[in-house]
């Protein structure tokens, strides 16, 4: 180590050495002489307009001090442009030595001196009105390396950014010029920067793009450690990828990268996140401010700006920039925190890596499950790509429930907010469920019933504020009703979606803001667009202006990928809307290359109208939404055609329910009855339900006639630790594990018991021992409650294998 500081030290030492020997002095000279280093070479940095504007307001107060020592600069000058400089001036050498007495050196008209350090000051300096300023002299012959460490001692009253820091870093490492890199890790300040640069690097392909945007130097300003730790804290490296290759093609575009020197970073902040394709009013801002010279001041040439100007205003979506990709990583944080939840705890893999081994699929003829609205799905053919639809998915999903809008209104009206986090991760579990993944984690968030929860605990709060007396059943019954009166609400149709708007002539619905979030009354007016034929359907004509909805596509879509072959399937409203969840033809995980580009997703969407013997079941409906919709503006709210699940209640469950519940959610039993009885209401009604009932405990789950993957789902997590049962003619027995589903599609009723210390309590409301079950169904008619006949005969008489359970118990 110390031989390494040795080595460090003294090439230091070697570098002072070399500038002293090329320092000719001190002199007063014509800021008309003076110009300015290009901007592409490694270390300098272009000149902020906001410190120069700072150094303007002190020089007004204090004076500019142009000729004093502490405020000097540095540039380098030819030795026969010195020579000729000297002789007009009648100076010696000597003369520009003198610490107490700095000449005034004439140059000829034309000739130009270089500016090393100090162009804000010259710059504050000329604005104020100075002419002339003290230079430090240096022949031009000056090692590089040398004017290098001369250069970074002007930096003193700017820091760099961290951005700044590494695009100068990334330089000397691809140059392999190892001192002055390490130079520049030091300026990072702490380890924990170092160690962020070092992750930034880790990944091959986001080094290789982020190393040819190094030649942009307008580009790199803006980032910063802390940016860098939330950023790659997402796990999502392709999203940040695809992401960087859009800038970078957007860049390229615009400036080869032998130019990338002429943008500097206040040009850059003009025009990132405008969308001159599809608004007018972002084309005339861009042409008004090419036109001023205000962007692009290096860009001199007339010929060369309209160049410029007309690839500005054939950008496609947004102009990206390292600004926009840290302010939109804001927009999708919480719902790549959602989405992390689906995984297990501190998994290593990308995101995507992760989910990808929880996803698996069985065949259903080929078809794909897409979501139209909350409520709705419909049917295409299987994609090339079915894993990244599904993805896509989940991420929409999230997208809709867990932005953070902050505190960010345009149209402020106080009104009550209830969090429904909890509630949005257990329906986005459940999603995942129906497009094919599947976890610990995924089951644990699926089986919870928070809407019951939420609606218990605002009760129970009341209550308690206003004195009332609590009674537990009284709550959950009240919750129970509260939930099924959510149902009957009018939700959003799919023909809703036809009405959403990503650009307006109207000025009132602009964006607020082109990158992050929107504002919140935005985000809550329009997230209920956010599926994926709108995100990834085509572009609207262009108008005025870009839309908050607008603003959010291309923001999911810089991050995807566009997928400009995607079909519409909203010309399809006739279709059956698909209910019960649809499988793929199975597919093995290892099959699908995970290092695929997003752009490479080749969507082959075509619409599917089902024959009625085919159709899918009705809606399934997870439980009660509660939509946190802007209420600041009447929104039309269009009634379900009758007879639809949406706008129907889910079919009762008689013997357990009063009021309908939510289906395939764990529901507790809202009626005073006992067992006995429970069953013959039961088996006294039409059955329109498939119930799984708990029966040691208060609790039972219900769903639709046709099954489907939930069922699948919640028998498979009973199975672990619990037994089932059946009740026909035959008796009471335990069906064949493996074909419980099949059983639970006859039956109706399933009757599931624990497999560990079973109840042997006694017999309360809702409640039953197995033991006494098996008593009451051997001494019973179900169906009518009645003690049997024929109890020996039944106990002891022939079954028949076709129907009967595999075991009796």
């Amino acid at each position: 180590m110390e031989a390494s500081e040795n080595l460090l030290g003294h090439r230091t030492n070697t570098l002072a050495l070399q500038r002293l020997q090329c320092y000719q002095g001190c002199a007063i000279i014509k800021l008309q002489h003076l110009r300015y280093e290009e901007y592409n070479l490694t270390g300098t940095r272009e000149i902020a307009e906001k410190n120069v504007e700072k150094l303007f307001r002190m020089f007004e107060i204090e004076g500019c001090g142009n000729l004093e020592p502490e405020h000097r600069v540095a540039a380098t000058i030819d030795q026969e442009v010195l020579r000729k400089a000297l002789a007009k001036s009648n100076l010696t050498p000597e003369a520009l030595i003198d610490p107490k007495n700095q000449p005034n050196l004439l140059l000829e008209g034309e000739d130009i001196i270089t500016c090393v350090y100090g162009k804000h000051r010259l710059k504050a300096g000329e604005r104020f009105g100075e002419t002339t300023w003290l230079v430090d002299l240096y022949l031009n012959d000056i090692s590089i390396d040398a004017l290098a460490q001369l250069r970074e001692e002007s930096t003193q009253s700017i820091s760099f950014t961290v951005g700044e820091i590494y695009r100068t870093l990334r330089s000397y490492q691809i140059s392999q010029n190892p001192a002055q890199e390490q130079k520049w890790w030091a300026r990072l300040g702490s380890e924990d920067c170092r160690k962020q640069i070092r992750r930034l690097q880790r990944d091959d392909q986001r080094r290789r793009i982020l190393d040819e945007l190094l030649p942009y130097v307008g580009l790199w300003k803006p980032l910063r450690s802390s940016q860098i730790t939330r950023m790659l804290g997402l796990k999502c490296p392709e999203m940040l990828n695809h992401y960087l290759c859009v800038v970078l093609e957007i860049w390229t575009k615009f400036l080869e990268s032998q130019d990338g020197w002429l943008v500097d970073s206040d040009s850059v902040s003009h025009i990132e996140g405008l969308m001159p394709s599809i608004a007018v009013a972002d084309r005339k801002r861009i042409t008004d401010l090419m036109d001023s010279k205000k962007i692009f001041p290096l860009l001199r040439t007339t010929q060369h700006r309209e160049v410029l100007k007309s690839r500005l205003l054939q950008t496609p979506g947004r102009i990206l920039s390292l600004t926009t990709l840290i302010q939109d990583t804001l927009f999708i944080e919480r719902p790549a925190r959602a989405l992390h939840c689906l995984c297990p705890p501190k998994f290593k893999q990308s995101l995507r890596k992760v989910m990808l081994t929880q996803w698996n699929l069985v065949g259903t003829g080929g078809l794909l499950e897409v979501q139209t609205t909350e409520h709705e799905f419909t049917t295409m053919q299987q994609t090339e790509h079915p894993f990244v639809v599904s993805m896509l998915q989940l991420w929409l999903f999230a997208c809709r429930h867990f932005v953070h809008q902050g505190g960010r209104v345009r149209n402020f009206r106080q009104q009550f907010e209830c969090s429904t986090i909890d509630v949005s991760l257990s329906k986005l579990a459940i999603l995942a469920s129906r497009l094919g993944f599947e976890s610990d984690q995924i089951r644990q968030l699926r089986s919870r019933n928070l809407g019951q929860h939420m609606a218990q605990g605002f009760f129970e709060s009341l209550s308690r504020e206003e004195f009332y007396k609590y009674e537990e059943r009284k709550v959950q019954s009240i919750s129970n009703r509260l939930q099924s009166m959510l149902q009957n609400l009018p939700r959003y149709l799919a023909e809703d979606d036809s009405t959403a708007r990503f650009t307006t002539n109207d000025p009132e619905l602009e964006a607020s803001h082109r990158f992050n979030s929107p504002a919140r009354d935005e985000y809550l007016q329009q997230r209920r667009n956010i599926f994926y034929n709108q995100i990834f359907g085509p572009d609207q004509p262009p108008s005025e202006y870009v839309t908050s909805l607008g603003v959010v596509k291309d923001i999911i879509r810089s991050f995807f990928g566009k997928s400009s072959f995607f079909q519409p399937i909203l010309d399809e409203r006739q279709a059956t809307p698909v209910q019960s969840p649809i499988r793929l033809t199975e597919t093995a995980p290892g099959s699908i290359d995970t290092d695929m580009d997003f752009e490479e997703w080749h969507l082959q969407v075509q619409p599917v109208n089902p024959s009625p013997s085919e159709a899918p079941q009705p809606s399934i409906n997870s439980g009660p939404e509660l939509v946190e919709e802007d209420t600041s503006e009447p929104i039309e709210l269009a009634n379900h055609p009758s007879g639809t699940p949406d706008r129907d209640a889910p079919p009762l469950a008689a013997g357990f329910e009063e009021t309908s519940q939510p289906m395939e959610t764990k529901n507790y039993l809202s009626v005073r009855n006992k067992v006995p009885e429970i069953l013959s209401t039961w088996y006294q009604s039409h059955q329109e339900v498939i119930v799984l009932y708990l029966f040691e405990s208060r609790v039972y789950y219900k769903f639709f006639l046709g099954g489907g993957f939930n069922l699948r789902a919640v028998l498979q997590d009973l199975a672990s630790d619990h037994l089932f049962m059946v009740i026909n003619e035959y008796g009471i027995g335990t069906p064949d594990m493996n074909k419980i589903y099949e059983a639970a599609l006859k039956e109706r009723l399933i009757l599931v018991g624990k497999i560990d210390n079973p109840s042997h309590g006694n017999d309360m409301e809702g409640t039953i021992s197995l033991d006494k079950l098996r008593d009451y169904v051997l001494d019973y008619d179900v169906h009518t409650g009645k003690r049997k006949a024929d109890f020996t005969d039944i106990r002891s008489g022939k079954r028949h294998q076709d129907t009967a359970p595999d075991e009796e118990l």
